[in-house]
């Protein structure tokens, strides 16, 4: 089990990781009036991954996604809703 300060809009709070997802959160000790929120993040995190997982698509920021991108034939990207473009063969 490991601990680790993060930060939302709402406030600040500390993680309880085991392996690798987070079991539970705390308020940050100095936070005078925290907020109730807090005590969704687990669950929303958590539902987060399982539906990128569900779904296929992978979680990460933009340098990583297009890195990943790189390694593998599969869409790791989101592309536009729809039918792609029709292109024009001469």
């Amino acid at each position: 089990m490991s601990r680790k300060l993060s930060h939302a809009h709402w406030g600040s709070f500390d993680a309880e990781i085991i392996g690798d997802r987070i079991e539970a959160v705390a308020p940050f000790q100095h936070d005078r009036d925290p907020s109730a929120l807090m005590g969704s993040v687990p669950s929303a995190v958590h539902a987060a991954f399982t539906d990128a997982t569900l779904r296929g698509w992978a979680i990460g920021d933009e340098d990583f996604l297009h890195s990943l991108q790189k390694t593998t034939d599969r869409r790791v990207l989101k592309a536009r809703p729809g039918r792609p473009p029709i292109s024009k063969s001469e």
